[in-house]
Protein backbone atom coordinates (compact mmCIF):
# COMPACT_ATOMS: atom_id res chain seq x y z
CA UNK A 1 0.00 0.00 0.00
CA UNK A 2 2.91 2.31 -0.48
CA UNK A 3 2.27 5.47 -2.43
CA UNK A 4 -1.42 5.60 -1.54
CA UNK A 5 -2.64 8.75 0.15
CA UNK A 6 -4.07 8.33 3.62
CA UNK A 7 -7.64 9.44 3.96
CA UNK A 8 -8.52 11.52 7.01
CA UNK A 9 -10.57 9.85 9.71
CA UNK A 10 -14.23 10.74 9.24
CA UNK A 11 -15.71 12.23 12.40
CA UNK A 12 -19.43 12.49 12.90
CA UNK A 13 -20.60 16.11 12.72
CA UNK A 14 -21.57 17.44 16.10
CA UNK A 15 -24.90 19.16 16.32
CA UNK A 16 -24.98 22.51 18.08
CA UNK A 17 -27.43 21.87 20.90
CA UNK A 18 -26.09 23.81 23.90
CA UNK A 19 -27.47 27.33 24.24
CA UNK A 20 -27.43 29.45 27.39
CA UNK A 21 -29.23 32.64 28.29
CA UNK A 22 -27.83 35.87 26.87
CA UNK A 23 -24.93 37.08 29.00
CA UNK A 24 -24.06 33.64 30.37
CA UNK A 25 -20.95 31.64 29.58
CA UNK A 26 -20.79 27.92 28.85
CA UNK A 27 -18.68 25.65 31.07
CA UNK A 28 -17.02 22.58 29.59
CA UNK A 29 -15.19 20.33 32.04
CA UNK A 30 -12.82 17.45 31.35
CA UNK A 31 -12.45 14.27 33.35
CA UNK A 32 -9.09 15.43 34.76
CA UNK A 33 -10.61 18.59 36.28
CA UNK A 34 -9.87 20.91 33.36
CA UNK A 35 -12.47 23.70 33.37
CA UNK A 36 -12.97 25.80 30.24
CA UNK A 37 -15.49 28.64 30.13
CA UNK A 38 -16.60 29.80 26.66
CA UNK A 39 -17.36 33.52 26.92
CA UNK A 40 -17.52 34.72 23.30
CA UNK A 41 -17.65 33.37 19.78
CA UNK A 42 -16.71 34.98 16.51
CA UNK A 43 -14.80 34.47 13.29
CA UNK A 44 -11.78 35.64 11.35
CA UNK A 45 -12.14 36.09 7.59
CA UNK A 46 -8.99 36.06 5.51
CA UNK A 47 -9.03 37.03 1.85
CA UNK A 48 -6.91 34.64 -0.16
CA UNK A 49 -5.52 36.31 -3.30
CA UNK A 50 -5.32 32.91 -5.00
CA UNK A 51 -9.05 32.34 -4.42
CA UNK A 52 -10.63 35.81 -4.35
CA UNK A 53 -14.22 34.55 -4.48
CA UNK A 54 -13.87 32.12 -1.56
CA UNK A 55 -12.33 33.74 1.52
CA UNK A 56 -11.15 31.49 4.35
CA UNK A 57 -13.26 31.71 7.50
CA UNK A 58 -12.01 30.49 10.86
CA UNK A 59 -14.40 30.13 13.80
CA UNK A 60 -13.04 31.40 17.14
CA UNK A 61 -14.09 30.82 20.74
CA UNK A 62 -12.80 33.03 23.54
CA UNK A 63 -12.09 30.89 26.60
CA UNK A 64 -11.37 31.51 30.26
CA UNK A 65 -9.03 28.87 31.65
CA UNK A 66 -8.12 29.48 35.28
CA UNK A 67 -7.74 33.25 35.41
CA UNK A 68 -6.45 33.75 31.86
CA UNK A 69 -8.02 34.35 28.47
CA UNK A 70 -7.26 31.98 25.60
CA UNK A 71 -8.83 30.96 22.31
CA UNK A 72 -9.80 27.83 20.43
CA UNK A 73 -10.22 28.07 16.65
CA UNK A 74 -11.01 26.01 13.60
CA UNK A 75 -13.01 25.77 10.40
CA UNK A 76 -16.03 24.66 12.43
CA UNK A 77 -16.96 23.60 15.97
CA UNK A 78 -16.08 19.92 15.32
CA UNK A 79 -12.30 20.22 15.65
CA UNK A 80 -10.74 23.20 17.41
CA UNK A 81 -7.07 24.03 17.86
CA UNK A 82 -5.65 25.65 20.97
CA UNK A 83 -4.71 29.29 20.61
CA UNK A 84 -3.26 32.06 22.75
CA UNK A 85 -4.93 35.29 23.78
CA UNK A 86 -7.27 36.86 21.18
CA UNK A 87 -4.71 39.51 20.17
CA UNK A 88 -2.06 36.85 19.69
CA UNK A 89 -4.38 34.78 17.52
CA UNK A 90 -5.23 37.83 15.38
CA UNK A 91 -1.52 38.46 14.81
CA UNK A 92 -0.87 34.79 14.05
CA UNK A 93 -3.71 34.32 11.55
CA UNK A 94 -3.54 37.81 10.09
CA UNK A 95 -7.01 39.23 10.53
CA UNK A 96 -9.26 40.78 13.16
CA UNK A 97 -11.71 38.66 15.14
CA UNK A 98 -15.30 39.73 14.55
CA UNK A 99 -17.17 38.79 17.71
CA UNK A 100 -20.82 37.68 17.56
CA UNK A 101 -23.37 39.70 19.55
CA UNK A 102 -24.10 36.64 21.73
CA UNK A 103 -22.95 33.05 22.06
CA UNK A 104 -24.45 30.79 19.40
CA UNK A 105 -25.54 27.25 20.13
CA UNK A 106 -22.45 25.10 20.66
CA UNK A 107 -21.90 21.32 20.57
CA UNK A 108 -22.40 19.18 23.68
CA UNK A 109 -18.62 18.59 23.78
CA UNK A 110 -15.62 20.54 22.52
CA UNK A 111 -13.07 18.47 20.61
CA UNK A 112 -9.60 20.01 20.92
CA UNK A 113 -7.19 18.71 18.27
CA UNK A 114 -3.48 18.93 17.49
CA UNK A 115 -2.21 20.51 14.26
CA UNK A 116 -2.17 17.02 12.74
CA UNK A 117 -5.91 16.64 13.42
CA UNK A 118 -5.49 14.02 16.14
CA UNK A 119 -7.80 14.55 19.10
CA UNK A 120 -6.04 15.87 22.22
CA UNK A 121 -9.05 16.04 24.53
CA UNK A 122 -12.79 16.14 24.49
CA UNK A 123 -14.48 18.44 26.98
CA UNK A 124 -18.17 17.67 27.67
CA UNK A 125 -20.71 20.38 28.55
CA UNK A 126 -21.17 20.93 32.29
CA UNK A 127 -23.40 23.99 32.89
CA UNK A 128 -24.24 27.58 32.00
CA UNK A 129 -23.22 30.39 34.33
CA UNK A 130 -20.92 33.31 34.94
CA UNK A 131 -17.27 32.86 33.99
CA UNK A 132 -14.63 33.66 36.60
CA UNK A 133 -12.88 37.03 36.52
CA UNK A 134 -9.87 37.25 34.23
CA UNK A 135 -6.57 38.71 35.32
CA UNK A 136 -5.74 41.80 33.27
CA UNK A 137 -2.76 41.35 30.99
CA UNK A 138 0.17 43.34 32.28
CA UNK A 139 2.73 45.12 30.15
CA UNK A 140 6.17 43.51 30.20
CA UNK A 141 8.35 45.14 32.82
CA UNK A 142 11.76 46.48 31.86
CA UNK A 143 14.71 45.93 34.15
CA UNK A 144 16.49 49.04 35.40
CA UNK A 145 19.31 49.21 37.89
CA UNK A 146 18.83 51.23 41.06
CA UNK A 147 21.51 53.72 39.93
CA UNK A 148 19.55 54.62 36.80
CA UNK A 149 16.04 54.27 38.22
CA UNK A 150 15.54 58.01 38.68
CA UNK A 151 17.67 59.22 35.77
CA UNK A 152 16.14 59.61 32.31
CA UNK A 153 17.28 57.06 29.79
CA UNK A 154 19.95 58.15 27.32
CA UNK A 155 18.14 56.21 24.63
CA UNK A 156 14.99 58.24 25.24
CA UNK A 157 16.62 61.52 24.11
CA UNK A 158 17.99 61.74 20.56
CA UNK A 159 21.48 63.18 20.26
CA UNK A 160 21.44 65.91 17.58
CA UNK A 161 25.26 65.73 17.24
CA UNK A 162 25.34 62.00 16.60
CA UNK A 163 26.78 61.05 13.22
CA UNK A 164 24.25 59.72 10.78
CA UNK A 165 25.10 56.30 9.41
CA UNK A 166 26.28 56.29 5.83
CA UNK A 167 24.59 54.03 3.36
CA UNK A 168 26.70 51.70 1.30
CA UNK A 169 25.17 50.38 -1.93
CA UNK A 170 24.58 46.65 -2.16
CA UNK A 171 27.49 44.86 -3.77
CA UNK A 172 29.97 47.70 -3.03
CA UNK A 173 31.83 45.68 -0.41
CA UNK A 174 33.69 42.46 -1.26
CA UNK A 175 32.39 39.33 0.40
Amino acid sequence: MQGMAQTPIARPRRSATIACEVGQAILYEGDKGASVWVTRAGHITIDNPLRPLTPDTTRVLQLVIGNRTATAYGADWDALRRGGAPGTLEAQIGGPIRWDASLPALPDALNIVADSGASLTELPFKTCGEAPAVRAASAPATKRSSATAGAPSAAAKPNPRAAKPSRVPNGALPE
